[in-house]
């Protein structure tokens, strides 16, 4: 990967190196994947019942972490930090070992990642060369046009057409509409404040169903991990439509269904399912 001085020049550096990827997907998608699994990795190794596993675990968390930055990702750089120190908050790890595990992540990914991922990192909203920079361009272009949609929407299919292409989304290099990056501004922009209202309504829902002391077990606080990390996606992404997002509430409500239907990570819950879990294993070793 070459060297970039500024985010235009790191921009198109990972064009080029993303130019033929076997993978056709988003490619700060590619880095959101990344993030989840550094979540699920890292809430196993703060688990007391696997500290023989704590080094592995750590390392698996550690190189999925280091993934998540090389697709220069700005959004799954951002939400991979906050969703890793929202895991450290809730477990509620001693300073000491917060620490220590922070240090080894901060030098592993200062280590690893190339110097041109960090020269994309810088965010602006200025125009240089007669140019703004596209996340830039579109938000401040949907805030600009909210008086014109905030009331009754303008509609999904009008937007993708005729409305995105006059109102400014239209970008002529590429001859295409462009989404807000934003999943609050387009369901706005689709269907008004009615359809915005209704839609927060839904993440407030999602939020309530998250059970109170997560940091008790591993896989609540995996599973909290993961929300977290979908709604910050949702503050960088248009697409909330997604099927991740479909998957992380669908493990939510089957968690607080059979899991924690009492909306609390019981300690003795999570013992007595360590027991069976003990049991089992010992037997199908037999």
């Amino acid at each position: 990967m070459g060297k970039a001085e500024n985010f235009h020049e790191a921009s198109k550096i990972r064009n080029e190196a993303f130019a033929d990827k076997a993978v056709q997907a988003n490619i700060n998608a590619l880095g959101f994947v990344c993030v989840q699994g550094a979540i699920v990795a890292f809430a196993l190794s703060l688990s007391d019942r696997l500290k023989h596993r704590r080094i592995p675990l750590l390392g698996i968390a550690t190189f999925c972490l280091v993934a998540s930055f090389l697709p220069m990702s700005r959004a799954a750089a951002l939400i991979s930090l906050v969703s890793l120190g929202a895991m450290l908050y809730v477990y509620g790890a001693k300073q000491g070992k917060a620490l220590i595990v922070v240090s080894v992540l901060g030098m592993a990914i200062y280590m690893v990642v190339p110097d041109a991922v960090w020269s994309r990192m810088a965010f602006s909203t200025e125009v240089k060369e007669g140019k703004m920079e596209g996340r830039a361009w579109l938000l401040t272009t949907a805030i600009n046009r909210l008086p014109e949609y905030i009331v009754a929407g303008v509609g999904s299919g009008n937007f993708w057409k005729k409305w995105g292409f006059e109102k400014g989304f239209y970008k002529e290099s590429t001859g295409s509409v462009y989404g807000a990056h934003n999943a609050l501004l387009q369901v706005a922009i689709y269907w008004g404040i009615l359809g915005l209202s209704t839609f927060l309504l839904i993440m407030w829902s999602v939020y309530r169903s998250i059970p109170f002391q997560c940091g008790r077990d591993e896989l609540s606080l995996a599973l909290f991990g993961i929300i977290v990390a979908l709604g910050l996606w949702l503050l960088e992404s248009h697409t909330f439509y997604d099927k991740w997002l479909a998957f992380g509430i669908g493990m939510l409500v089957g968690a607080r269904e059979r899991i924690w239907p009492t909306g609390i990570v019981s300690a003795v819950e999570t013992e007595e399912r360590t027991s069976f879990r003990t049991i089992f294993l010992g037997r199908h070793r037999i």
